[in-house]
C-alpha cells in the first residue's frame, strides 16, 4: 500500500498565486531589443486650456507623438513569441486619471484616450522615430469637486507632465506584463512626481498645460449716475404724495467659469448721508436744504425700501442689490429696476428747499 500525501487546500492556493506573481513581474527586468543610448524627449505639446475650461469646463483635442531621429533594434532572441521586435506606445493616463491643482484651488483632470497604434514591430537595424508615432486624444475637465488621490500641485499657471506618452521596447512581453510595468511606474510617479527611467525606454512625449482660473468681477455701468426727482410742494408731501421716480442700475459681470461665478459676490449701497435713526432714509446735509424730508429707494421687485450701510467695506445689514453664491449662474449684464421717492420722516421739522444726497455702489467678494 502506498502512502498518499495530502496538501491542505490553502497551500495549493498560495503556490498558485506565487507562480502568477512571478510570471507577471520577472519579465520587467528583461533586456531591451530596441534601444537608444538614452531615452529621447520629443518636442513637448503646449496647450492653453484657459478659455475652453473657463467657458465650458471641458476640452478634448488630438495630438501625435512626433518622435524625432532614429533608434536601433537588434535581432530578437530565439524563442521570442512571434519572432519579431515590438515597441509599445503607452500612457499612464489611459488607466489612471491625474488631477492638476492650479492656483486658486482649480482642479483639472487629465485623461488620455484613443492611443493608436499601441504596438509596432520595427525592423532589425536603424529605424526612424516617425515609424512608431502614435495618435492620441487628450481630455481635460475642470472639476467641481476636490479629488482625493493622484493630485499634482502646479506651481504657477503651467503644468509640465513628462511623459504623457512613452515608447518602450516590449519585445517578448505579454499585454499583462506591459500593464504591470506601467502600473509600477505610475505608482513611483505619484509618490515622486518624476518618471522613472529604464534601459528599455526609447521616447518620451511631454505635455505642457496652461490654465488660469477666471475670477468673476462685476462693475457698475452707470458711474456718476444722477437721478433727478420731480419738484413737489409741501402741501402735497403732507397729503401723502411722494413724486415716485423710476430708474435702473446697470452692471456688467465678467470672468465667469462656464457661465457661473468663481466666487460668492454681492453689491450694496453705502452713504454718509443716512438718517441717524433710520438706515432706509437718505437726507440732504448741505446748508439751506429741506428738512424733515429725505429720499428712500426701493427695488421694483421688493415690498420694502432698501437699507444703506454707512461703510464702503462692510455691508452690515444693508440690503444687497444682488447676491450670488459661488458656482451660481450669473449673466454678463444685470439691470435692476428701482424707484426713489420723497419720504417725510418729521412733519414738525418739514421745510422747503432742495434735497440732494448721494450713495455709492460697493461690491463684496468672498
Amino acid at each position: 500500500m502506498h502512502n498518499i500525501t495530502r496538501f491542505p487546500a490553502g497551500r495549493v492556493r498560495i503556490i498558485f498565486f506565487t507562480l502568477v506573481f512571478l510570471f507577471i513581474s520577472l519579465p520587467i527586468k528583461s533586456r531591451a531589443n530596441c534601444i537608444q543610448k538614452s531615452p529621447v524627449t520629443a518636442m513637448p505639446i503646449y496647450y492653453d486650456a484657459s478659455d475652453a475650461l473657463n467657458f465650458s469646463g471641458f476640452s478634448s483635442f488630438s495630438e501625435t507623438t512626433l518622435y524625432p531621429g532614429t533608434f536601433t533594434c537588434t535581432m530578437p532572441a530565439w524563442g521570442i513569441i512571434g519572432g519579431k521586435n515590438s515597441v509599445d506606445n503607452s500612457s499612464p493616463y489611459t488607466q489612471q486619471t491625474i488631477y492638476l491643482k492650479f492656483p486658486g484651488d482649480a482642479y483639472v483632470s487629465l485623461d488620455i484616450n484613443n492611443l493608436s497604434p499601441q504596438e509596432t514591430h520595427p525592423d532589425v537595424g536603424t529605424n526612424k522615430g516617425s515609424d512608431i508615432d502614435a495618435n492620441f486624444t487628450i481630455t481635460l475637465k475642470l472639476m467641481k469637486t476636490v479629488p482625493t488621490k493622484n493630485v499634482m500641485v502646479v506651481n504657477g499657471d503651467i503644468a509640465r507632465i513628462n511623459p504623457v506618452v512613452i515608447a518602450q521596447d516590449s519585445t517578448g512581453l505579454t499585454v499583462l506584463q506591459n500593464i504591470a510595468r506601467m502600473i509600477s511606474d505610475f505608482a513611483y510617479f505619484v509618490f515622486n512626481w518624476t518618471w522613472p527611467t529604464h534601459n528599455y525606454d526609447i521616447y518620451y512625449k511631454p505635455l505642457m498645460i496652461r490654465f488660469v482660473k477666471r475670477v468673476t468681477t462685476c462693475s457698475f455701468d452707470d458711474d456718476n449716475k444722477t437721478i433727478v426727482m420731480n419738484d413737489i410742494n409741501m402741501s402735497s408731501l403732507i397729503a401723502g404724495e411722494n413724486a415716485k421716480k423710476l430708474f435702473t442700475l446697470n452692471f456688467s459681470c465678467a470672468g465667469q467659469v462656464y457661465g457661473a461665478t468663481s466666487r460668492a459676490m454681492s453689491a450694496y449701497l453705502s452713504s454718509t448721508n443716512i438718517l441717524p435713526t433710520d438706515n432706509t432714509t437718505l437726507i440732504s446735509p448741505a446748508p439751506g436744504s429741506a428738512t424733515g424730508v429725505g429720499i428712500r429707494i426701493q427695488k421694483v421687485t421688493s415690498a420694502t425700501p432698501i437699507k444703506f450701510s454707512a461703510s464702503t467695506t462692510d455691508i452690515g445689514d444693508a440690503t444687497p442689490l444682488f447676491a450670488y453664491a459661488a458656482q451660481e449662474q450669473v449673466p454678463t449684464k444685470l439691470t435692476i429696476p428701482m424707484f426713489a421717492w420723497y419720504y417725510v420722516y418729521n412733519r414738525r421739522q418739514l421745510s422747503s428747499g432742495p434735497v440732494r444726497t448721494t450713495a455709492v455702489v460697493n461690491f463684496v467678494y468672498d
